[in-house]
């Protein structure tokens, strides 16, 4: 299990006695979540995982608490995390490096926000 999978089984498991409760709860069969869960949520259909962390209240990305001022996940954004989740390793390694690269021009920065220097 993935550290992602981990993190949102945990959160599942604070919330509900069990991963059939939630399951159950939030009408999702059990084995297809079991099944995400075991071979890793960043594998799943966007829409499953965007429903499941929205009934969990949490965030789908960084599966934090949802932060309701914050706007909806756009199109865009959508469309690149699909791109992205079909990616092995070494794609999004090569993702990572490109945008970090990118992100220190200039020309390509954000006016008025905080730059990510991870």
């Amino acid at each position: 299990m993935d550290e992602r999978s981990q993190k949102l089984k945990e959160i599942i498991l604070q919330k509900y006695p069990s991963i059939r409760a939630f399951a159950r709860e939030a009408e999702i069969p059990h084995g297809t979540l079991v099944s995400a869960l075991n071979h890793g949520i960043d594998g799943m259909a966007w829409g499953k995982l965007d429903y499941i962390c929205r009934f969990l209240d949490i965030d789908a990305i960084d599966l934090e608490p949802a932060r309701h001022g914050k706007t909806a996940t756009s199109e865009m954004e959508k469309r690149l995390l699909a791109y992205y989740n079909q990616l092995n390793d070494l794609g999004r390694a090569k993702v990572e490096e490109y945008i970090k690269d990118i992100s220190r021009i200039a020309a390509y920065e954000k006016k008025g926000e905080p730059s990510c220097t991870k």
